[in-house]
This record gives C-alpha cells, structure tokens and sequence, in this order.
C-alpha cells in the first residue's frame, strides 16, 4: 500500500519595511488591489474579515473565472494568519484545489520577512506552479512596498 502524497510549499522574501507596513500591505484592499496580480488580473471583489472563523474571499476580474475563498483559523495581527485557501480556477496549470496557508510576518533587522507555507498538495508536481506563482507574488509586493516607501520619505 502506497504512502499518500502530502506535499509543501515554503516561500519567504524579506522587505525594508516595518511588520506592521508589511502586515497592512497583506490584509488591506487597497494594497491588496495595488499589488496583487495573479494570472495578470486584477481583484474585483475582496472580502476580507480579519478574524478567527472570519471568511476570505477574492475574485479577479477577466474573462476567465478566478476565485479564492477560505476562513481564518487564526489571525494574530501583524505576527501570523493561518486561513484555508481554495482556488476555483477554470483555466492554468495550477487548477483547483483545497490549501491551507500560513502567513508569518517576522521582524528582520530594520525590516521585516514574510514565510508563506502551504499545504494539501496531492502531488510534487502541483507544487512547482504554486512556489513559482508566490515568489511572483511576494516580488510584486515588494516592488510595491519599495515604492511606497520612497513616496513617504
């Protein structure tokens, strides 16, 4: 009998921000509208109740659908989000699925570092689009960090 593949992915990047800057950028729908481009598409709706049981939800605008629900299991302001992830995706390699994430928000120095780790992957396969998608993402964010960073000095 074959063991089931439970498979991670572990992301971080670090930012010249402060933990709360870098806490804000994640969970505000502004920010999130201003960074948060997957599959080149931008949030049409955010629902976003930060707290434990609260719901997530974001769907991205264009002609293809592309949802993302889950709850909070824990929300630890600017130090930990733990919520289920589950991607409703009608096109990309990536596909549907069911995930949960954990978003870690450390202080680093003078700034700060993110951790993303997922789980639920069936498959090492699956992972590979997932950390490639991230590390897009958390390139994104830091771009838009930086540039508000240098708008307030």
């Amino acid at each position: 009998m074959s063991e089931k593949y439970i498979g991670t992915v572990d992301v971080s990047e670090e930012f010249n921000v402060p933990v709360e800057t870098l806490y804000k950028a994640w969970t505000d729908e502004a920010a999130l509208r201003a960074w948060w481009h997957p599959f080149q598409k931008d949030l049409s709706a955010i629902k976003n109740e930060l707290k434990s049981g609260g719901l997530v939800e974001y769907e991205f605008g264009g002609d293809r659908r592309c949802v993302v629900r889950g709850k909070y299991n824990e929300v630890s302001e600017n130090r930990r989000l733990v919520y289920s992830w589950n991607w409703d995706i009608d096109h990309d390699e990536m596909g549907s699925g069911e995930y949960v994430l954990t978003i870690d928000f450390l202080p680093n120095g003078d700034g700060s570092k993110l951790v993303v780790h997922q789980e639920g992957f069936t498959d090492e396969p699956a992972t590979l689009p997932h950390k490639q998608g991230w590390k897009r993402g958390l390139g994104e964010l830091k771009n838009y960090l930086e540039a508000n960073s240098k708008k307030s000095v």
